[in-house]
């Protein structure tokens, strides 16, 4: 009786597997990484079913925290679950925390063989493509022409908003006021 009672209670107070991953999908997308990783360490292996999605919204939360060597870490895991729908963007995610860490050649040598193929749905190639794009134009990079280390002028526009925000109205030519002619 008393062991019913306990289980009772630990349903009851929502400390499931399942409220914990929702829990850490709400705290995602409200944007509070912190509690999102919180809620989601060590989820996978109570959720056997739903695992893939515990591991991908902590390794998300983890690489928007800064931790990307974690993050790359879980996204590892994540991509040796071969049934997971998930397990096709773990390794452009992989590519992204290789940028992030500051293993450029490492992440541009991924990129390549990932733009070989075809992109899942939550992959984005052009993230890819710019990245690849970024090494080339710099020095010591791909294939290195310009000694400078600025970015080339087209990357230094900013645009308001991500990822895309559409360009302000164009100026109105000016004209002068009208008077009242009396």
């Amino acid at each position: 009786m008393a062991g019913s009672l306990l289980v009772l209670c630990l349903l009851w107070s929502g400390a499931t597997p399942v409220a914990d991953l929702e829990h850490g999908h709400r705290a995602f997308a409200a944007g509070e990484y912190r509690e999102a990783a919180r809620a989601l360490e060590g989820l996978a292996a109570r959720l056997p079913r739903a695992a893939d999605y515990a591991l991908y919204l902590l390794a998300e939360s983890q690489f928007y925290l800064g931790d990307a060597a974690k993050a790359r870490a879980t996204f590892e895991a994540l991509g040796r679950q071969r049934s997971s729908r998930l397990q096709p963007v773990a390794a452009w995610r992989i590519a992204d925390c290789l940028w992030v860490e500051g293993k450029r050649s490492e992440a541009g040598a991924a990129y390549r063989k990932l733009l070989k193929g075809s992109a899942p749905a939550l992959a984005d190639p052009v993230v890819a493509r710019f990245h690849l794009a970024q090494l080339a134009t710099r020095p010591g990079g791909c294939s290195a022409r310009s000694t400078s280390t600025r970015p080339p002028t087209r990357w230094r526009t900013r645009r308001r908003g991500w990822p895309a925000a559409p360009r302000p109205p164009a100026p109105r030519p000016w004209s002068p006021p009208i008077r009242a002619t009396a």
